[in-house]
């Protein structure tokens, strides 16, 4: 692999309030904007957003911010599960114990 090689990564993101199929297009649009992104489809039928991204460029936090921003709730963040207090933890560095 040279260093010119791109690795991408795949997300799917559980979004809440997504009502609409216009719903879809204005996350697609909005997440499409960041750079890194290579591509964003969202099911409406399953209420989540796939998003294909070069981490090197963009990180999952600015994807998250991009939905936010539109008015749109990502479900892990609005119900927190054990995963993603374990995501939390590890996002913070912090090496006391995990509260669940």
């Amino acid at each position: 692999m040279s260093p010119n090689d791109k690795i991408f990564t795949t997300k799917i993101i559980p979004i809440v309030q997504m009502d609409c199929p216009t719903c879809a297009a204005v996350i697609e649009k909005e997440v499409m904007k960041l750079n890194g992104v290579k591509e964003a489809r969202v099911n409406y039928l399953t209420k989540t957003v796939k998003v294909i991204y070069d981490s090197n460029l963009v990180g999952l936090s600015d994807i998250e911010a991009a939905i936010e921003q539109v008015g749109y709730r990502i479900a892990y963040k609005q119900h927190p599960s054990f995963a993603s207090k374990l995501k939390s933890f590890f996002r913070k560095g912090k090496s006391s114990n995990v509260q669940i």
